[in-house]
Formats: structure tokens, C-alpha cells, sequence
């Protein structure tokens, strides 16, 4: 009888144990929900990521994101591009401890922008406004009665870019420098008809950006180059860089947040040299 139970015992303790193994095995090397598995390593502190500051961030104490709901970054405003372009610069410029503000907002276009302009990027205080709109200026145009775009809910070329320039302006008069930021992609398909219209909006940002020497980060480029390298090298028919074709997912927000920085003057290696970006694009 003692047998028995000794033995009974026995066998309990070895499925216990045998539990808690398989427990253990199946989640080693999970990562936990917090991580990200797109962060980047140069955003360890360490000696290497600092560089020389570019002379556009000599000053900057205050960045101001003002655009739509991809730099508002809908329900989940930790991963947006803002938050990630804000813990760089913490990394790479540690003294000056840089903050960037968040000022987008759901469906907006360039005149919606511009009409809040002075309340949310002058009275911000930001020594520097990125100005991130154009999706909503082309994709509202598209509806049933528009099935090629214009409609009167989308905006002009013309009317778009007036109030850009408008936005450039006033920022100038206020001593603040100025960063567009092109529109990324609709359905991450650049054959689709309001893909096309949108590379003539952003193909204007571009020259625009020269006609008034300001500094430029060319999203789109980014997005449609890779974009296309996915398809054309994986035969891959999903989306890469955003959740629904318009809004990024994480990927697409570190792409636009490492472009901005290029564009900045920065490389996001582990280089301590300073970058040599071009000034304007």
C-alpha cells in the first residue's frame, strides 16, 4: 500500500514537472506585448547613435505634427509617427531634449489645416511645423457621382497647394521652419486612379518645396519604392506598410518616421558621422 502511493506521488510530480516544462518552452522567446518588433537599434543610448546636430535642429526645442489621421495615428496614437520621431531624437540628441507635439485630426485636408493653423501650429510655440496632408484632399473627391475624383469634397490642385503655401507663410512670419511631408499611398497600388491622382499632388508638393526652400520628406517615394520591390520580389498581394491601404501599420509608420529624419539631416545608423541629406528633398 505504501508502495502504491509512494509511486502514485511519484507519477503526479512528473506531470507536474512535465507541465510546467511545456509551459515554459512555449514561451521562451515570446516577446512581450509591449515590444516592438520594429524598433530600431539605433535608439539605444549609447555614444554611437549621437551626431552632429544639422543646422536646421541647432535651435529646436519643439517639433508641431500638424495633418490628418495618419499623423494623428487613430486609436493607437503610441505607435504614430510622432511618438517614434520623438524617441529618435531623444536618442540621438539626448542634451536637447526635443518634443513633438501631435496635432492631427480625423479627415481633414489642406484647407481644414490651414484654417487651424495659427491656434495649433503658431501658438504651439514649435520651432519647427512638419505638415503632413494631401490623402484627404484627393481621396474625398472619389464617390459614386466621381468615380474618376474632383468631386466637391475632395480639393483642387491649385486650391491644395494655396493653402500649403498659405501654411508656409505664416510660419515663416513666425520665424518657424517648415517640413512637408508628401502623401503616402492609396491601396498601396500606384495603377489604381486615385493612386494616380495622388502622385500628381505629391509630385507638386515636390516642386513646392523648392519654389519656397523648404525642407521636404518624400513619404511616398519611400512608400511606393518598397511597395514595389514586395510585390515585384516576394509576389506578395497584401499590404506592407499600412493596415487598410491608407493608414500605416507599424512598419509604415518607422518608414515615414526614418524619412523625416533623413530628411533632417540624420542617418539612422549607428554612424556618428553627420549625414549629408540633401537640404531641400
Amino acid at each position: 500500500m505504501i508502495i502504491k502511493k509512494i509511486a502514485s506521488i511519484c507519477y503526479i510530480g512528473i506531470v507536474i514537472v512535465g507541465l510546467l516544462c511545456a509551459v515554459k518552452l512555449a514561451t521562451m522567446g515570446r516577446p512581450t506585448e509591449q515590444q516592438d518588433v520594429f524598433n530600431n537599434l539605433s535608439l539605444k543610448k549609447s555614444a554611437t547613435n549621437l551626431q552632429a546636430v544639422p543646422a536646421q535642429l541647432e535651435s529646436v526645442r519643439s517639433i508641431v505634427c500638424i495633418g490628418d489621421s495618419i499623423t494623428k495615428n487613430g486609436d493607437d496614437p503610441n505607435s504614430s509617427f510622432t511618438k517614434r520621431l520623438e524617441r529618435s531624437l531623444a536618442a540621438i540628441l539626448p542634451e536637447q531634449k526635443i518634443v513633438v507635439i501631435n496635432k492631427g485630426e480625423n479627415g481633414e485636408n489642406a484647407d481644414d489645416l490651414r484654417k487651424r493653423f495659427q491656434k495649433d501650429a503658431i501658438k504651439s510655440g514649435a520651432n519647427l511645423v512638419i505638415i503632413f496632408v494631401g490623402v484627404n484632399d484627393v481621396g474625398h473627391g472619389f464617390e459614386p457621382e466621381h468615380p474618376h475624383g474632383g468631386g466637391p469634397k475632395g480639393t483642387l490642385l491649385p486650391v491644395y497647394l494655396d493653402n500649403v503655401r498659405s501654411m508656409i507663410k505664416d510660419a515663416r512670419a513666425n520665424s518657424q521652419t517648415v517640413l512637408l511631408v508628401t502623401p503616402p499611398t492609396f491601396f498601396e497600388d500606384s495603377e489604381c486612379e486615385p493612386d494616380k491622382m495622388l502622385e500628381t499632388y505629391a509630385e507638386a508638393l515636390r516642386k513646392l518645396a523648392i519654389e519656397e526652400n523648404v525642407l521636404l520628406a518624400d513619404v511616398r517615394k519611400s512608400f511606393v519604392e518598397m511597395i514595389k520591390a514586395y510585390r515585384v520580389n516576394c509576389g506578395a498581394k497584401d499590404y506592407l506598410l499600412t493596415v487598410d491601404g491608407v493608414h500605416p501599420n507599424s512598419l509604415g509608420n518607422k518608414v515615414i518616421t526614418e524619412t523625416i529624419l533623413f530628411s533632417l539631416g540624420f542617418r539612422t545608423t549607428n554612424s556618428s558621422e553627420p549625414s549629408t541629406a540633401p537640404d531641400h528633398h
